[in-house]
Protein backbone atom coordinates (compact mmCIF):
# COMPACT_ATOMS: atom_id res chain seq x y z
CA UNK A 1 0.00 0.00 0.00
CA UNK A 2 1.35 3.43 -0.91
CA UNK A 3 2.64 5.67 1.88
CA UNK A 4 0.62 8.87 1.88
CA UNK A 5 2.46 10.47 4.80
CA UNK A 6 3.50 14.01 3.92
CA UNK A 7 6.84 15.58 4.59
CA UNK A 8 7.67 19.26 4.39
CA UNK A 9 9.60 20.31 1.30
CA UNK A 10 13.08 21.77 1.85
CA UNK A 11 12.60 24.12 -1.08
CA UNK A 12 8.96 25.19 -1.32
CA UNK A 13 7.99 26.76 -4.61
CA UNK A 14 6.98 30.03 -2.99
CA UNK A 15 7.91 30.92 0.57
CA UNK A 16 4.86 33.11 1.14
CA UNK A 17 2.54 30.22 0.35
CA UNK A 18 4.45 27.31 1.85
CA UNK A 19 2.96 25.75 4.96
CA UNK A 20 3.97 22.64 6.84
CA UNK A 21 1.22 20.04 6.83
CA UNK A 22 0.23 18.98 10.36
CA UNK A 23 1.54 15.56 11.41
CA UNK A 24 -1.94 14.27 12.12
CA UNK A 25 -5.12 13.38 10.21
CA UNK A 26 -6.58 16.57 8.77
CA UNK A 27 -10.11 17.92 8.85
CA UNK A 28 -11.35 18.60 5.35
CA UNK A 29 -14.49 20.64 4.69
CA UNK A 30 -15.90 20.25 1.16
CA UNK A 31 -18.45 22.85 0.07
CA UNK A 32 -20.48 22.27 -3.08
CA UNK A 33 -22.97 19.81 -4.61
CA UNK A 34 -22.97 16.58 -2.60
CA UNK A 35 -25.97 14.23 -2.75
CA UNK A 36 -26.79 14.84 -6.40
CA UNK A 37 -29.88 14.11 -8.42
CA UNK A 38 -30.66 14.72 -12.10
CA UNK A 39 -33.10 16.11 -12.84
CA UNK A 40 -34.14 17.98 -9.71
CA UNK A 41 -37.92 18.16 -9.65
CA UNK A 42 -38.69 19.68 -6.30
CA UNK A 43 -37.39 20.88 -2.95
CA UNK A 44 -37.54 17.46 -1.30
CA UNK A 45 -35.42 14.37 -1.93
CA UNK A 46 -38.53 12.25 -2.45
CA UNK A 47 -39.55 14.34 -5.46
CA UNK A 48 -36.23 13.93 -7.27
CA UNK A 49 -34.94 11.22 -9.59
CA UNK A 50 -31.62 9.96 -10.94
CA UNK A 51 -29.23 9.58 -8.00
CA UNK A 52 -25.73 10.51 -9.15
CA UNK A 53 -23.91 8.30 -6.66
CA UNK A 54 -20.88 8.39 -8.96
CA UNK A 55 -20.54 12.19 -8.79
CA UNK A 56 -17.16 13.89 -8.51
CA UNK A 57 -17.59 14.92 -4.87
CA UNK A 58 -17.89 11.32 -3.66
CA UNK A 59 -14.62 10.45 -5.40
CA UNK A 60 -13.00 13.47 -3.80
CA UNK A 61 -14.27 12.64 -0.31
CA UNK A 62 -13.32 8.95 -0.64
CA UNK A 63 -9.78 9.88 -1.64
CA UNK A 64 -9.24 12.13 1.37
CA UNK A 65 -10.71 9.55 3.76
CA UNK A 66 -8.57 6.71 2.36
CA UNK A 67 -5.53 8.91 2.88
CA UNK A 68 -6.41 9.05 6.57
CA UNK A 69 -8.29 12.35 6.84
CA UNK A 70 -11.74 13.34 8.12
CA UNK A 71 -14.17 14.80 5.58
CA UNK A 72 -17.33 16.82 6.15
CA UNK A 73 -19.43 17.93 3.18
CA UNK A 74 -21.82 20.87 2.96
CA UNK A 75 -24.20 21.22 0.00
CA UNK A 76 -24.65 24.94 -0.65
CA UNK A 77 -27.48 24.32 -3.14
CA UNK A 78 -29.67 22.66 -0.55
CA UNK A 79 -29.91 26.05 1.15
CA UNK A 80 -31.65 27.52 -1.86
CA UNK A 81 -34.12 24.66 -1.95
CA UNK A 82 -34.89 25.20 1.71
CA UNK A 83 -35.56 28.85 0.92
CA UNK A 84 -38.20 27.84 -1.65
CA UNK A 85 -35.87 28.40 -4.58
CA UNK A 86 -35.09 32.05 -3.83
CA UNK A 87 -31.50 32.68 -4.88
CA UNK A 88 -30.69 35.59 -2.60
CA UNK A 89 -32.21 33.92 0.46
CA UNK A 90 -30.55 30.61 -0.37
CA UNK A 91 -27.17 32.29 -0.79
CA UNK A 92 -27.55 34.07 2.54
CA UNK A 93 -28.32 30.78 4.28
CA UNK A 94 -25.53 28.86 2.50
CA UNK A 95 -22.88 31.41 3.45
CA UNK A 96 -24.13 31.61 7.02
CA UNK A 97 -24.05 27.82 7.34
CA UNK A 98 -20.57 27.50 5.87
CA UNK A 99 -19.20 30.14 8.26
CA UNK A 100 -20.86 28.44 11.23
CA UNK A 101 -19.59 24.97 10.28
CA UNK A 102 -16.07 26.30 9.71
CA UNK A 103 -16.05 28.03 13.09
CA UNK A 104 -17.14 24.84 14.84
CA UNK A 105 -15.03 22.40 12.81
CA UNK A 106 -11.84 24.48 12.51
CA UNK A 107 -10.90 22.72 9.24
CA UNK A 108 -7.35 22.38 7.99
CA UNK A 109 -8.55 22.47 4.38
CA UNK A 110 -11.59 24.11 2.84
CA UNK A 111 -12.27 22.57 -0.57
CA UNK A 112 -14.61 24.58 -2.81
CA UNK A 113 -16.01 22.49 -5.64
CA UNK A 114 -18.55 24.31 -7.80
CA UNK A 115 -19.68 26.33 -4.78
CA UNK A 116 -21.81 28.74 -6.77
CA UNK A 117 -23.72 30.17 -3.81
CA UNK A 118 -20.66 30.85 -1.66
CA UNK A 119 -19.01 34.28 -1.88
CA UNK A 120 -15.32 35.12 -1.75
CA UNK A 121 -16.08 37.42 1.20
CA UNK A 122 -17.27 34.42 3.20
CA UNK A 123 -14.13 32.47 2.30
CA UNK A 124 -11.96 35.39 3.37
CA UNK A 125 -13.77 35.61 6.70
CA UNK A 126 -13.21 31.89 7.25
CA UNK A 127 -9.49 32.32 6.60
CA UNK A 128 -9.40 35.10 9.19
CA UNK A 129 -11.46 33.08 11.65
CA UNK A 130 -9.44 29.87 11.11
CA UNK A 131 -5.91 31.13 10.36
CA UNK A 132 -4.43 27.67 9.78
CA UNK A 133 -7.07 26.74 7.18
CA UNK A 134 -5.91 26.45 3.57
CA UNK A 135 -8.31 26.92 0.66
CA UNK A 136 -8.42 24.82 -2.52
CA UNK A 137 -10.72 25.35 -5.50
CA UNK A 138 -11.63 22.18 -7.43
CA UNK A 139 -13.41 22.61 -10.75
CA UNK A 140 -14.45 19.75 -13.03
CA UNK A 141 -16.03 21.56 -15.96
CA UNK A 142 -14.25 23.05 -18.96
CA UNK A 143 -12.68 26.51 -18.68
CA UNK A 144 -12.77 27.26 -22.40
CA UNK A 145 -16.22 28.79 -22.17
CA UNK A 146 -16.13 32.35 -20.72
CA UNK A 147 -19.00 31.61 -18.34
CA UNK A 148 -17.26 28.54 -16.92
CA UNK A 149 -13.94 30.39 -16.77
CA UNK A 150 -15.60 33.09 -14.67
CA UNK A 151 -16.96 30.47 -12.28
CA UNK A 152 -13.50 28.98 -11.89
CA UNK A 153 -11.93 32.39 -11.30
CA UNK A 154 -14.38 33.56 -8.62
CA UNK A 155 -12.22 32.53 -5.67
CA UNK A 156 -8.84 33.33 -7.24
CA UNK A 157 -7.99 36.10 -4.79
CA UNK A 158 -8.72 34.02 -1.67
CA UNK A 159 -7.63 30.50 -2.70
CA UNK A 160 -4.22 29.01 -1.99
CA UNK A 161 -4.40 26.72 -5.02
CA UNK A 162 -6.91 25.89 -7.75
CA UNK A 163 -7.36 22.60 -9.60
CA UNK A 164 -9.28 21.90 -12.80
CA UNK A 165 -9.78 19.10 -15.31
CA UNK A 166 -8.33 21.21 -18.15
CA UNK A 167 -4.58 21.55 -18.82
CA UNK A 168 -2.22 23.26 -21.25
CA UNK A 169 -2.15 26.90 -22.37
CA UNK A 170 -5.80 27.33 -21.41
CA UNK A 171 -4.98 26.59 -17.77
CA UNK A 172 -1.73 28.58 -17.78
CA UNK A 173 -3.70 31.77 -18.43
CA UNK A 174 -5.16 31.57 -14.92
CA UNK A 175 -1.80 31.40 -13.11
CA UNK A 176 -1.57 35.19 -12.81
CA UNK A 177 -4.51 35.06 -10.37
CA UNK A 178 -3.66 31.96 -8.34
CA UNK A 179 -1.43 28.85 -8.55
CA UNK A 180 -3.27 26.33 -10.72
CA UNK A 181 -2.82 22.71 -11.72
CA UNK A 182 -4.49 20.07 -13.83
CA UNK A 183 -6.14 17.04 -12.23
CA UNK A 184 -7.82 14.16 -14.07
CA UNK A 185 -11.31 13.05 -13.19
CA UNK A 186 -10.60 10.49 -10.46
CA UNK A 187 -11.20 6.78 -10.92
CA UNK A 188 -12.63 5.15 -7.78
CA UNK A 189 -13.09 1.40 -8.00
CA UNK A 190 -15.42 1.36 -4.98
CA UNK A 191 -17.80 3.51 -7.04
CA UNK A 192 -16.84 2.19 -10.48
CA UNK A 193 -17.42 -1.39 -9.36
CA UNK A 194 -18.48 -2.93 -12.67
CA UNK A 195 -16.11 -4.79 -14.97
CA UNK A 196 -17.55 -4.65 -18.46
CA UNK A 197 -14.57 -6.59 -19.82
CA UNK A 198 -15.49 -9.60 -17.66
CA UNK A 199 -19.17 -9.79 -18.68
CA UNK A 200 -19.45 -12.69 -21.13
CA UNK A 201 -22.68 -11.95 -22.99
CA UNK A 202 -22.95 -8.51 -24.59
CA UNK A 203 -26.04 -6.81 -25.98
CA UNK A 204 -24.20 -3.91 -27.66
CA UNK A 205 -20.85 -3.01 -29.16
CA UNK A 206 -20.73 0.78 -28.72
CA UNK A 207 -21.88 2.90 -25.78
CA UNK A 208 -22.34 6.65 -25.53
CA UNK A 209 -24.39 8.73 -23.09
CA UNK A 210 -24.59 12.52 -23.19
CA UNK A 211 -27.29 15.03 -22.38
CA UNK A 212 -26.00 17.43 -25.04
CA UNK A 213 -28.74 18.61 -27.37
CA UNK A 214 -28.97 19.68 -30.98
CA UNK A 215 -26.46 19.01 -33.72
CA UNK A 216 -23.40 19.14 -31.46
CA UNK A 217 -20.08 17.85 -32.71
CA UNK A 218 -20.40 14.81 -30.44
CA UNK A 219 -23.76 13.64 -31.71
CA UNK A 220 -22.82 14.59 -35.27
CA UNK A 221 -19.82 12.27 -35.02
CA UNK A 222 -22.02 9.51 -33.58
CA UNK A 223 -24.50 9.92 -36.41
CA UNK A 224 -21.72 9.65 -38.97
CA UNK A 225 -20.31 6.56 -37.24
CA UNK A 226 -23.75 4.92 -37.39
CA UNK A 227 -23.95 5.73 -41.10
CA UNK A 228 -20.48 4.36 -41.86
CA UNK A 229 -20.79 1.29 -39.61
CA UNK A 230 -24.45 0.24 -39.54
CA UNK A 231 -23.45 -3.31 -38.66
CA UNK A 232 -22.34 -2.29 -35.16
CA UNK A 233 -24.79 -2.51 -32.26
CA UNK A 234 -25.23 0.87 -30.57
CA UNK A 235 -26.45 1.84 -27.10
CA UNK A 236 -26.99 5.61 -27.32
CA UNK A 237 -28.60 7.58 -24.52
CA UNK A 238 -29.45 11.12 -23.50
CA UNK A 239 -29.60 13.06 -26.76
CA UNK A 240 -31.59 16.26 -26.17
CA UNK A 241 -31.98 14.92 -22.60
CA UNK A 242 -34.27 12.11 -23.78
CA UNK A 243 -33.88 8.49 -22.60
CA UNK A 244 -31.24 9.57 -20.10
CA UNK A 245 -29.51 6.94 -18.02
CA UNK A 246 -29.06 7.79 -14.36
CA UNK A 247 -28.36 5.98 -11.13
CA UNK A 248 -27.69 2.26 -11.20
CA UNK A 249 -29.33 1.91 -14.63
CA UNK A 250 -26.40 3.85 -16.09
CA UNK A 251 -23.85 1.38 -14.76
CA UNK A 252 -25.93 -1.65 -15.72
CA UNK A 253 -26.07 -0.34 -19.30
CA UNK A 254 -22.28 0.07 -19.37
CA UNK A 255 -21.87 -3.59 -18.40
CA UNK A 256 -23.72 -4.64 -21.56
CA UNK A 257 -21.31 -2.87 -23.93
CA UNK A 258 -17.74 -3.20 -25.20
CA UNK A 259 -16.53 0.19 -26.46
CA UNK A 260 -17.18 3.54 -24.77
CA UNK A 261 -17.02 6.69 -26.90
CA UNK A 262 -15.04 9.24 -24.89
CA UNK A 263 -16.40 12.26 -26.77
CA UNK A 264 -16.20 15.73 -25.25
CA UNK A 265 -17.38 19.20 -26.07
CA UNK A 266 -13.74 20.27 -26.40
CA UNK A 267 -11.00 17.87 -27.51
CA UNK A 268 -7.77 19.50 -26.35
CA UNK A 269 -5.64 20.30 -23.30
CA UNK A 270 -6.47 16.96 -21.60
CA UNK A 271 -10.03 18.11 -20.99
CA UNK A 272 -12.47 15.24 -20.54
CA UNK A 273 -15.93 14.93 -19.08
CA UNK A 274 -16.15 12.71 -16.02
CA UNK A 275 -17.58 9.99 -18.25
CA UNK A 276 -13.94 9.17 -19.04
CA UNK A 277 -13.32 8.06 -15.45
CA UNK A 278 -16.69 6.28 -15.29
CA UNK A 279 -16.13 4.38 -18.54
CA UNK A 280 -12.54 3.48 -17.66
CA UNK A 281 -13.38 2.50 -14.11
CA UNK A 282 -16.25 0.28 -15.18
CA UNK A 283 -14.23 -1.63 -17.74
CA UNK A 284 -15.19 -0.27 -21.16
CA UNK A 285 -12.53 0.04 -23.84
CA UNK A 286 -12.32 3.76 -24.55
CA UNK A 287 -12.22 5.38 -27.97
CA UNK A 288 -10.61 8.82 -27.58
CA UNK A 289 -9.68 11.61 -29.96
CA UNK A 290 -5.94 12.14 -30.41
CA UNK A 291 -6.56 15.87 -30.04
CA UNK A 292 -7.30 15.28 -26.37
CA UNK A 293 -3.63 14.56 -25.60
CA UNK A 294 -4.23 11.34 -23.68
CA UNK A 295 -2.01 9.31 -25.98
CA UNK A 296 0.82 10.60 -23.78
CA UNK A 297 -0.55 8.51 -20.90
CA UNK A 298 -2.19 5.52 -22.59
CA UNK A 299 -0.78 3.52 -25.49
CA UNK A 300 -2.42 1.69 -28.37
CA UNK A 301 -2.67 -1.51 -26.34
CA UNK A 302 -4.91 0.27 -23.81
CA UNK A 303 -7.09 2.71 -25.75
CA UNK A 304 -8.42 3.33 -29.27
CA UNK A 305 -7.13 6.69 -30.54
CA UNK A 306 -8.58 8.27 -33.67
CA UNK A 307 -8.32 11.39 -35.82
CA UNK A 308 -11.62 11.11 -37.67
CA UNK A 309 -14.80 9.08 -37.74
CA UNK A 310 -13.53 6.73 -40.45
CA UNK A 311 -10.54 5.74 -38.33
CA UNK A 312 -12.82 5.42 -35.30
CA UNK A 313 -15.06 2.97 -37.13
CA UNK A 314 -12.12 0.94 -38.41
CA UNK A 315 -10.56 0.65 -34.97
CA UNK A 316 -13.79 -0.38 -33.28
CA UNK A 317 -14.32 -3.15 -35.85
CA UNK A 318 -10.68 -4.25 -35.42
CA UNK A 319 -10.91 -4.30 -31.61
CA UNK A 320 -14.12 -6.29 -31.30
CA UNK A 321 -13.20 -8.73 -34.08
CA UNK A 322 -11.13 -10.57 -31.47
CA UNK A 323 -13.15 -10.88 -28.26
CA UNK A 324 -10.06 -11.40 -26.16
CA UNK A 325 -8.34 -8.36 -27.68
CA UNK A 326 -10.81 -5.69 -26.60
CA UNK A 327 -11.24 -7.25 -23.15
CA UNK A 328 -7.47 -7.31 -22.55
CA UNK A 329 -7.10 -3.71 -23.70
CA UNK A 330 -9.93 -2.52 -21.45
CA UNK A 331 -8.56 -4.36 -18.43
CA UNK A 332 -5.09 -2.88 -18.94
CA UNK A 333 -6.45 0.65 -19.22
CA UNK A 334 -8.58 0.25 -16.12
CA UNK A 335 -5.62 -0.99 -14.07
CA UNK A 336 -3.44 1.89 -15.24
CA UNK A 337 -6.12 4.54 -14.68
CA UNK A 338 -6.87 3.25 -11.17
CA UNK A 339 -3.24 4.00 -10.39
CA UNK A 340 -2.23 7.36 -11.83
CA UNK A 341 -5.82 8.72 -11.98
CA UNK A 342 -6.96 7.16 -8.70
CA UNK A 343 -8.84 9.22 -6.14
CA UNK A 344 -6.21 8.71 -3.43
CA UNK A 345 -3.41 10.04 -5.61
CA UNK A 346 -5.51 12.97 -6.88
CA UNK A 347 -6.47 14.09 -3.37
CA UNK A 348 -2.90 13.58 -2.13
CA UNK A 349 -1.78 15.91 -4.92
CA UNK A 350 -4.46 18.48 -4.03
CA UNK A 351 -3.39 18.48 -0.40
CA UNK A 352 0.32 18.74 -1.10
CA UNK A 353 -0.04 21.56 -3.60
CA UNK A 354 -2.43 23.55 -1.42
CA UNK A 355 0.05 23.39 1.47
CA UNK A 356 2.95 24.46 -0.76
CA UNK A 357 4.68 21.09 -0.96
CA UNK A 358 6.06 19.11 -3.88
CA UNK A 359 3.73 16.76 -5.83
CA UNK A 360 3.73 13.02 -5.08
CA UNK A 361 6.53 11.18 -6.86
CA UNK A 362 3.92 9.08 -8.71
CA UNK A 363 2.22 12.18 -10.17
CA UNK A 364 2.38 12.10 -13.98
CA UNK A 365 1.06 15.59 -14.68
CA UNK A 366 3.80 17.67 -13.03
CA UNK A 367 4.29 19.65 -16.25
CA UNK A 368 0.73 20.93 -15.81
CA UNK A 369 1.39 22.91 -12.62
CA UNK A 370 1.39 26.66 -13.15
CA UNK A 371 2.54 28.73 -10.22
CA UNK A 372 1.43 32.28 -9.54
CA UNK A 373 3.99 35.11 -9.49
CA UNK A 374 5.34 35.83 -5.99
CA UNK A 375 4.16 39.45 -6.27
CA UNK A 376 1.06 40.48 -8.15
CA UNK A 377 1.16 43.70 -10.14
CA UNK A 378 -0.26 46.62 -8.18
CA UNK A 379 -1.98 47.86 -11.32
CA UNK A 380 -4.02 44.70 -11.67
CA UNK A 381 -7.74 45.56 -11.49
CA UNK A 382 -9.51 44.39 -8.38
CA UNK A 383 -11.76 41.35 -8.62
CA UNK A 384 -15.27 42.46 -7.78
CA UNK A 385 -17.53 39.88 -6.21
CA UNK A 386 -20.89 40.58 -7.84
CA UNK A 387 -22.62 38.04 -5.65
CA UNK A 388 -23.54 34.39 -6.04
CA UNK A 389 -25.18 33.01 -9.11
CA UNK A 390 -26.85 29.62 -9.26
CA UNK A 391 -26.04 27.84 -12.48
CA UNK A 392 -27.21 24.40 -13.66
CA UNK A 393 -25.20 21.51 -12.26
CA UNK A 394 -23.04 19.69 -14.82
CA UNK A 395 -24.60 16.54 -16.27
CA UNK A 396 -22.34 14.05 -14.48
CA UNK A 397 -21.79 11.03 -16.64
CA UNK A 398 -24.31 12.10 -19.28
Amino acid sequence: MRDFSIESSDEPYEASRSCAIPRRPLRVLIAGPTLSFKPTRGPFVGSRAGLMFYAFVHRLANGFVRNGHFVLTLNDRDSRKQMLGLRAAGAWLANRRLSHVARELQPDLLCLQHSDLITSDTVQRIKEMVPHCRVAVVFFDNIFDPREAARFRRFAQVADFAFVTTAGPTLAEFAADCPVAFIPNPVDLSIDNSSAFSVVEKSFDVFFASGAGGATDRWGLVDELCRLRPDLRYALHGRDRHVRLLGDAYYRAIEQCKIGLNLNRYERDLYACDRMAQYLGNGLLLATSRRSGYQRYFDDSEMLFFDDVAELGDKIVWAIADDRRWRTMAERARAKAAGFMGGQLVTDFILRMTFGQEPPKEWQFSDQIYRAPATRASTRPAVIDVGPELVPQPSWGQ
